[in-house]
């Protein structure tokens, strides 16, 4: 769980859950697939997993993007060993972010902490 501050947070996962049993959770919290990328694969670079943008219906400032594989940091930082990773933006409501990051992590090992 995160630490429990506004704004923008990420979760690394140990598991790769499908796009359909995320889908599911999140249209059970309000939320709704607005957006989604294929994943990338380019010849110097490291590859980028599909993308899948959500936002909530009540809250439009509040939003999920669902990686659907493993990602790098382009800086080359360390990132924790992960099959998965959840961004999360809290938006007005820091209540319902929290249900969300509570019922996320209910469904996957999530390991939330606040974005730099």
């Amino acid at each position: 769980m995160s630490n429990g501050d506004p704004g923008e947070s990420t979760a690394f996962c140990s598991e790769l859950p499908s796009l359909e049993e995320v889908s599911q959770v999140l249209q059970h919290l309000g939320f709704r697939l607005v957006r989604q990328m294929r994943a990338k694969t380019w010849k110097h670079v490291s590859p980028l997993p599909a993308q899948y943008h959500y936002r909530h219906q009540a809250d439009e400032t509040c939003e999920v993007i669902f990686l659907a594989g493993e990602d790098h940091d382009d800086d080359e930082h360390t990132l924790p060993t992960h099959q998965s990773r959840f961004f999360g933006w809290s938006g007005r409501d820091q209540h319902l972010y929290q249900r969300v990051q509570s019922e996320l992590s209910q469904h996957w090992p999530l390991t939330w902490q606040a974005s730099a």
